[in-house]
């Protein structure tokens, strides 16, 4: 069963809170503007159901700039695998008792953090479920998600695969593709691919 882990709005905070995500953005509304929202906000305050929610907002925009600021210092590529693994990190769970808690597969869970599941490997409401419980945030997901496409972008047509030594007479030089080789198409398998990535993108959208 799906997380929920926010409460209904009333009609009037609902437009407010579709407002500000509008004007800022999620990645902006940092503790400090929460703050500054609630202090400035005219009589009545900000309800229990907004100020919760943008409290939760406020605090997966800076667990992700954490992120990246972890990634950069240790000069790491963003993949999905590495952020679901920062996540757990910040939550002190081992992967065996996140595949518990969450009662996912642990050779799944393992391969999902190392990069080596497709998209069509990747069922949306169960990568929902794990970001729920570990607190992630959807916009840092999307923007990751391309990163879990194996298929390379281009592949060799006819001929290409053929290589040449050239170099001087006595036969030494280095192998290289021949002077007439044909352009490379596009990989049909990274197009399936790119594709899940929209449909799970999309489906995680309608989960959330």
């Amino acid at each position: 069963m799906m997380e929920h882990d926010t409460e209904p709005l009333e009609p009037n905070d609902e437009r407010l809170w579709e407002l500000l995500t509008s004007c800022l953005g999620n990645e902006e509304l940092g503790a400090e503007t929460v703050s500054t929202l609630e202090a400035s906000t005219a009589a009545p305050p900000l309800s229990p159901g907004l100020k919760s929610r943008l409290g939760r907002v406020a605090r997966q925009a800076e667990a992700d700039l954490e992120f990246a600021t972890t990634l950069e210092k240790h000069r790491q590529r963003a993949t999905l695998g590495s952020y679901l693994t920062f996540l757990r990190g910040k939550a002190e769970w081992t992967v065996s008792e996140t595949a518990k808690r969450v009662r996912l597969e642990f050779q799944w869970l393992a391969d999902l953090e190392r990069d080596a599941l497709a998209p069509t490997e990747i069922p949306a409401r169960r990568l929902a479920e794990l970001l729920k419980r570990l607190k992630g945030s959807l916009e840092m997901v999307e923007r990751l998600l391309p990163s879990t496409i194996q298929a390379p972008r281009q592949i060799a047509t006819s001929g290409r695969d053929s290589l040449y030594r050239r170099g001087s007479s006595t036969g030494q030089g280095r192998w290289s593709e021949p002077p007439d080789a044909p352009p490379a198409q596009e990989n049909p398998e990274y197009r399936e691919q790119l594709h899940a990535v929209e449909r799970l993108r999309e489906q995680l959208r309608a989960l959330w």
